[in-house]
Formats: structure tokens, C-alpha cells, sequence
């Protein structure tokens, strides 16, 4: 079974996070963090979440104002389905599901918010220091071991290309053009983050205004405050569209949201949606793949603009 934290109350409130069983689950205010938290009262790494002998364990790491289990304060507890933690002023709620972790999603402005852990279980890694070059390789490597070779193709050949670009039009619509064809997306956008660290787009296919994405402040945060690449389901009737903050007049089924990075400075982000059939896996990794390649050149472009 998968296991996931809730946070029900505190300024991460609607973040979900599921458990790796392989690693060591580090909550706190960490960047470091797998379970980063925004909590003043929580320490950089506050405690632990392991699996041991069938059965999750918490464990407090020293920390400054301590962890609650269900309400007592504990240096280690069992957790079982529907246990409590508190950390500061944030309210963690612990549960145990079914679904494979090969399902989990991001959702924006739903009713959860899907975060897969930053290390490990490749879903949506968190982009540390010169993480989306990383992040990229990793992608890569999950193409390349599942045997795609049409995708590592369109990489190489998408990676000679990027090369010899010098504009940076030139490469907004080689990638739009390449992640629309190959993902078979109803409709990509590239956006660069302003001078305000808002994104606004720069490029788009199809370019009709009824394409448009409306990205909302969660969904901006998430790109280039938290540096995660986001997979979005939205489980909405095209009747329900109208309450969505990412395509409003879309109708939108599944989005894959990944960040421009060069080492820690957001440059911008790449979206790619799509109205009826939903994504694969081979589409989130050919994408942040294709963001690594992006990044580089993007970096290349507009240093050789202020020369």
C-alpha cells in the first residue's frame, strides 16, 4: 500500500505527499526536505518518516519545538491509517491507499495538491542547485531503460539542433513544435518568468486565444519558488472548466508543468496540455528531458543578447 501525508491545517494546507518506502522521508523547512513545510515553529529538518518491518515509523530529529503524534508529544511513534502529526502550526494527516504511486499527479486549485517526493521515485523531482540538468540526465535515464528509442532520438536530434540556435524565437517554436508532436498534446506553451516573477507566455500552439492557460499563483509558486516539475489531472466535466485557474476555456484533462532553470534562477516553464486523452509516463520524462535541453540553450541565448 501507498502511503501519503495530508496536510489538513498550516500554510501548506492541501499538499499531499506520498512516502517512499526506500528512503528516509525528512520533514522541516529544509529545501532539502522531502516534506518541505512552511512552518516558522518547524526546525530545517524536524523528523523522519521510515518504513521499518511493515509498519511506519516517525522519528523526531532533535527538533526545536518537538512532534505530535495523535496529540501526545513523542521522540518516535507507529503510525497507522489515519494518525495525526503536528509540527508547529502544521497538522499532517497519514493514510494508506492502494493506488500505485505511478498514478499520483499534482492537482492545482483541487481539491489535493499531488507533491511525489524530491528524490528517489522519479515523479516530479524538486530542482535543486543544478537540479534540472540533473533532473534531465534522470529523464533520460528512464527513457532510455524502458527502451524508447523514438523518444531518445527526437532528444538527440532536438539537442543538435538547440546547438546553432541564436534566437531565442527560433528555439520557442522548435519546442513547441517538438513536444507537440511528440507528446500529441492539444496544445503547448512556453513561458518566461518577467521581471515581477510572473509567467507570461512568449510562445504557443495552437495559437488560438481559446488555448490560452490562465496559470494561477499556486501554479506559478510551484514552477519558480519550489522548482517541481508538476503533473496536473483534473477530473472535471468540460461543464466544470469555468472553476479551473489553468485552461479556462480549454477543457483541460491532463497538464505537464516543468521549469526553466539555470542552477537556482528561474527563467521560465513549459506547459503541455491536453483536452481528452491523458498523458503518459514517457510524456512527463520526454518533456523534462526536453526542459534540460531548453534551459541550456535558453541560458546560451540570452547571455549572448546582453554582449
Amino acid at each position: 500500500m501507498t502511503a501519503y501525508l495530508r496536510v489538513v491545517n498550516g500554510n501548506d494546507r492541501k499538499l499531499v505527499f506520498p512516502l517512499n518506502r526506500s528512503l528516509e522521508n525528512v520533514i522541516g523547512r529544509g529545501r532539502e526536505c522531502h516534506i518541505q513545510i512552511e512552518d516558522p515553529r518547524a526546525s530545517r529538518f524536524h523528523a523522519r518518516l521510515i518504513f521499518e518491518e511493515g509498519s511506519w515509523l516517525i522519528i523526531d530529529s532533535g527538533s526545536r519545538n518537538g512532534t505530535l503524534v495523535n496529540g501526545s508529544k513523542t521522540d518516535s511513534a507507529v503510525l497507522s491509517d489515519g494518525s495525526t502529526i503536528c509540527i508547529g502550526d502544521t497538522e499532517l494527516f497519514f493514510s494508506l491507499s492502494d493506488a500505485q504511486e505511478s498514478v499520483t499527479w499534482e492537482q492545482i486549485n483541487a481539491e489535493e495538491v499531488m507533491v511525489p517526493p524530491s528524490t528517489g521515485n522519479f515523479w516530479g523531482p524538486e530542482f535543486k542547485e543544478s537540479g534540472i540538468r540533473e533532473s534531465g540526465i534522470r529523464a533520460f535515464e528512464s527513457l532510455r531503460s524502458n527502451g524508447l528509442e523514438q523518444e531518445l532520438s527526437g532528444l538527440h536530434q532536438f539537442s543538435l539542433r538547440s546547438n546553432s540556435i541564436e534566437r531565442e524565437q527560433e528555439l520557442v517554436e522548435l519546442t513547441l513544435g517538438l513536444l507537440a508532436a511528440r507528446t500529441g498534446a492539444d496544445a503547448v506553451a512556453f513561458l518566461l518568468s518577467n521581471e515581477f516573477g510572473v509567467l507570461d507566455i512568449v510562445g504557443q500552439v495552437p495559437s488560438d486565444p481559446g488555448y490560452k492557460p490562465q496559470i494561477s499563483k499556486q501554479l506559478n509558486d510551484t514552477l519558480l519558488r519550489k522548482r517541481r516539475a508538476v503533473w496536473l489531472k483534473h477530473d472535471t466535466e468540460p461543464s466544470d472548466i469555468s472553476r479551473m485557474d489553468l485552461g479556462k476555456k480549454v477543457g483541460v484533462a491532463d497538464a505537464i508543468c516543468v521549469p526553466l532553470l539555470d542552477k537556482e534562477e528561474p527563467l521560465g516553464a513549459i506547459l503541455v496540455y491536453s483536452k481528452k486523452q491523458g498523458f503518459q509516463r514517457r510524456d512527463f520524462d520526454f518533456t523534462i528531458a526536453v526542459a534540460s535541453i531548453v534551459a541550456v540553450t535558453l541560458v546560451r541565448v540570452l547571455s549572448s543578447k546582453t554582449i
